[in-house]
């Protein structure tokens, strides 16, 4: 879970243009 976390943030580092398709990804997922 923590790795989880980590991972997320580092995304948060990386840049913002992740959320464009991570956004999409999630409404999916809840969808499911």
């Amino acid at each position: 879970m923590a790795s989880a976390w980590l991972f997320f943030r580092v995304i948060l580092i990386l840049g913002q243009p992740v959320f464009f398709w991570l956004r999409p990804f999630r409404l999916w997922v809840n969808l499911e």
